[in-house]
C-alpha cells in the first residue's frame, strides 16, 4: 500500500482578532524563536498554502509543516 503525502496544509480560518494577533507575533523580535515559527505557520495556512509552499517558504520539512499544524 502506497501512502500519498498530504500536499495541502490543514484547513485553518483565524478571526480577525487571531490574525492580527499572530502576525504581532510573526514581527517580533522579543519572542521566542519557536513561537514566532510557529506564527508564520499558522499564518502561510490561513493564507491558503499548501504544505509544499509552506514549506518552501520557512524552509521546514514537509513534515515539520505538518506537525506543526497539528
Amino acid at each position: 500500500m502506497v501512502i500519498m503525502p498530504h500536499l495541502y496544509a490543514r484547513s485553518v480560518i483565524l478571526s480577525d482578532n487571531e490574525r492580527r494577533l499572530l502576525q504581532k507575533i510573526a514581527r517580533s523580535s522579543t519572542n521566542p524563536y519557536g513561537l514566532v515559527r510557529r506564527a508564520q505557520l499558522v499564518l502561510a495556512a490561513d493564507s491558503g498554502a499548501n504544505n509544499t509552499r509552506i514549506s518552501q517558504q520557512l524552509q521546514l520539512d514537509r513534515g515539520q509543516v505538518r506537525l506543526g499544524l497539528k
